[in-house]
């Protein structure tokens, strides 16, 4: 059996058997594949489930929008130090987020559970990254002209800010509390919380 995974991993690389020195994706499983992304536009379907990607580059424009199809489970997105991208429309299930760059907003529309957001960084313009908490939705004719930077609609979902990030975690309909470097802190009903150094 070893022989046979030696050469599949020869004849296709790594990457065809799953093979990434750890990588977990957003189910805490190993990454079926680690992705890199680092040329434009992110076309719809680009993200799939239970692959890891990574941003790398700098992607300021409103075309780097990353979009995460509600049909994608355990898929995870990584802005390194040094990378930027302007935003990720987020609607899978048990989906990660990490932000060590530069993040203009997370668009979340998240299920009940499994959903995590990380953040050691910070907003496009230096400011915190906004997190909008949110109950669901109750139907699609709400205005979308001006969605918020992120929306977590469960207060299971997790939320950890740590040094050097800032985030601004806003609740609407549901307090939610969050990881602020080390410490609990919530965020109630209409009253934003930010936790930054």
């Amino acid at each position: 059996m070893a022989k046979l995974i030696v050469a599949l991993c020869l004849l296709f690389g790594a990457n065809a058997m799953g093979i990434y020195g750890g990588e977990k994706n957003g189910c805490g499983q190993t990454c079926l594949a680690v992705e890199t992304l680092n040329s434009l536009p992110f076309p719809l379907g680009t993200i799939e489930s239970d692959t890891c990607y990574v941003i790398e580059g700098t992607f300021p424009s409103p075309a780097d929008a990353l979009f995460v199809s509600s049909l994608v489970k355990c898929a995870k997105i990584t802005i390194p130090s040094g990378s930027r991208t302007r935003r990720a429309q987020v609607n899978g299930e048990n989906t990660e987020i990490v932000n060590e760059g530069l993040l203009g907003g997370i668009n979340a529309r998240l299920p009940p559970v499994g959903t995590k957001i990380t953040n050691t960084g910070i907003r496009n313009d230096g400011d915190p990254v906004i997190i909008n908490a949110r109950t669901p939705r109750p139907s699609a004719s709400e205005d979308f002209r001006r969605l918020p930077r992120a929306q977590v609609q469960s207060a299971t979902t997790e939320i950890t800010v740590s040094d050097p990030g800032a985030a601004e975690v806003r609740a609407f309909g549901v307090d939610i509390t969050f990881q602020c470097y080390g410490e609990d802190a919530t965020a109630v009903s209409d009253t934003p919380e930010v936790c930054s150094s």
